[in-house]
């Protein structure tokens, strides 16, 4: 593969093979889609992340109460929005926490 002859990721994607991480979505619309379906991606892309923006503001307040410091929230070429550190972060650290939508109380009586 070309990854296993030591190509770099550039000329992965001039001879038009799929790069690491990126979706079969992705691979699609950056090689075979034409201009409609690429425009018709983008604008539902936009649709949702706007989406998840009014969920996460709703309230007027983020819903995330805590980042660890030195995370940040950013746009992830093609993924949409992720978490990004420059840091080394250990296994089993707390990085972000949010307030819950909603809570219920589940008894085991509850369960039949």
């Amino acid at each position: 593969s070309a990854l296993s002859s030591g190509l770099p990721i550039s000329s992965l994607a001039a001879i038009g093979a799929m790069l690491p991480g990126e979706s079969p979505l992705a691979f699609f619309l950056r090689t075979k889609a034409d201009t409609a379906t690429k425009e018709i991606a983008e604008s539902a892309a936009v649709a949702e992340a706007s989406g998840k923006d009014a969920f996460w503001k709703a309230g007027g307040k983020s819903k995330v109460d805590f980042l660890l410091e030195g995370v940040h929230i950013a746009q992830v070429g093609g993924k949409g929005r992720g978490l990004i550190t420059r840091d080394a972060i250990s296994a089993g650290t707390v990085v972000l926490r949010e307030r819950a939508l909603g809570a219920a109380t589940i008894r085991p009586e509850d369960s039949d």
